[in-house]
């Protein structure tokens, strides 16, 4: 509906605003994202699903070790983050088209 998407634009700087906030102190990045994802009123309700999945990463993941932790250290928001873009489920979502190359 076209007042949703409106609502949505209006709310985006300061959604932009609190996770630009929620970075510098600390928050886990998974806990941000999934919060946009929740957040982007263009999102289907099974595709902003299938994105919290993918957030969340797979059982072996540093994501899933760290999913229950609100806030992390430096090196654990690292850790999350280089997992987050190093995982080929969410690079496929990013980068349509995309072919890794090892």
């Amino acid at each position: 509906d076209a007042d949703d998407v409106e609502a949505g634009a209006a709310a985006a700087p300061e959604r932009r605003v609190a996770t630009a906030r929620g970075k510098l102190f600390g928050a886990n990045p998974c806990h941000l994202l999934s919060r946009e994802v929740a957040g982007n009123p263009m999102l289907e309700a099974d595709m902003a699903q299938r994105a919290r999945t993918v957030v969340a990463g797979l059982e072996n993941s540093a994501r899933h070790a760290l999913r229950h932790q609100a806030t992390l250290s430096v090196e654990d928001q690292v850790r999350v983050l280089v997992d987050l873009a190093t995982d080929p489920a969410s690079l496929g979502r990013h980068w349509c088209g995309l072919t890794l190359w090892v």
